[in-house]
């Protein structure tokens, strides 16, 4: 997006804003998709649920991790068969709803979902394939054990699944942890009697937020190197949020006041931390790709400025010493590479601030909002109703 046409969407929509640019990221999964070919993509979309809208045929799966996401998916039309039910805390009621819905496929993360998911599966009559959580030593998921005693349970264990962090860069990780799952896989199939025909696997591939050279395509290239090992004998299906939607988004947020104490400029801005969230970023501590797009052109040299937001607090710091040439209130700031996370993780609530408006772009229809700017005061309060 050119810096004319951020302008002319910040003057027309407000700020601050997320524009979220919807041909990037169906590009985006496309390229993905044919790069880990012969395996197949499965879009976690807790990163970004207003990016389902633009997911093409070829992520062949949706995460859905809670009864919203879940909902999310219905109001969409997303066709049942392509979810995936995750999530530590799977209760009845939603177990009915999703079977009722038509959704096949869903994770074990315990033995007592294992036995509510057949018990929910009974009741309803549903046809339903499992795959079981192996846990990378956190809350989700189950050791080698728990797997082994789910898969001689009975349920319709068909796959696999490994989910063991974020923000991967060490390229021989992929092919270790593949390997990891093709052995459990081979050795449950001998003792348990079963056939394991899929692996599920969330690589948490790298995002690189503040360096210029990221080395994505080496990341990339290692995953899947390790897939094509891996889908030799069986379907491997990567789970991947962040990865394809974090470069794919733009927080738009304008100057409001500038001012210099004691030596040191600062920037104040109409959003803030409650909206901007890069993963590693602490107190603004390093620049992440920001525009600064100045209402008019001024002269000068660059010199370091403070930004921070609106929150009354002296943690709503977006960046320190962010080079800038004598910004005035009217300037823009442009966030990129914030199509991940920020609109889900931040702290809405926070002083009553209004939830930022919600665009999605695309080349043939410009520009449509699909969230408007939201107050959130009635939500904090115990005395006003919405809308009033």
């Amino acid at each position: 997006m050119t810096d004319e046409l951020l302008k002319s969407l910040a003057a027309r929509l407000g700020t601050p804003c997320y524009l979220f640019d919807a041909d990037a990221f169906a590009a985006r999964v496309r390229g993905v998709s044919r790069a880990l070919a012969p395996g197949q993509v499965c879009y976690a979309m807790k990163a970004n649920p207003f990016l389902l809208a633009a997911l093409p045929d070829e992520a062949v799966r949706v995460e859905v991790c809670s009864p919203g996401e879940f909902e999310l998916c219905m109001a969409a039309g997303l066709d049942p068969a392509r979810i995936v039910l995750s999530g530590v805390n799977k209760e009845e009621k939603d177990l009915l709803r999703a079977m009722q819905k038509g959704v096949i496929m869903y994770t074990v993360e315990s033995l007592r979902q294992a036995d509510l998911l057949a018990a929910c599966a009974r009741r309803t009559g549903a046809s339903i394939r499992v795959l079981v959580r192996l846990s990378s030593g956190n809350q989700f998921g189950m050791d080698e054990d728990g797997v082994r005693r789910v898969c001689r349970s009975g349920l319709p264990v068909t796959g696999l699944q490994l989910y063991s962090g974020t923000q991967k860069r060490k390229p021989a990780v992929f092919r270790q942890e593949l390997e990891t799952l093709e052995a459990l896989a081979a050795r449950l199939e001998a003792e348990c009697g079963i056939s394991i025909s899929e692996l599920e696997y969330g690589p948490g591939i790298g995002v690189e937020y503040f360096r210029p050279d990221d080395g994505e395509a080496q990341l990339l290239e290692a995953l899947a190197g390790a897939v094509r090992q891996a889908a030799r004998t069986r379907r491997v299906v990567c789970e991947l949020g962040r990865f394809l939607a974090a470069p794919c988004g733009t927080y738009l947020t304008q100057v409001m006041d500038v001012k210099t104490t004691a030596g040191r400029g600062w920037c104040i801005v109409d959003g803030g931390i409650h909206h901007v969230n890069y993963y590693g970023q602490t107190l603004g501590m390093r620049i992440p790709p920001v525009r600064f797009l100045p209402a008019a052109p001024r002269p000068g040299e660059p010199a370091p400025w403070n930004v921070c937001g609106s929150l009354c607090t002296a943690g709503d710091v977006l960046v320190k010493g962010l080079p800038l040439t004598d910004p005035q209130p009217g300037d823009l700031l442009c966030f990129g590479s914030i199509g991940a996370y920020s609109v889900t993780e931040g702290m809405y609530l926070f002083l009553s601030r209004a939830l930022p408006l919600v665009a999605l772009y695309t080349g043939q229809n410009g520009a449509q909002v699909v969230r408007p700017a939201l107050s959130t005061a009635f939500l904090n309060s115990a005395f006003s109703k919405k809308g009033e």
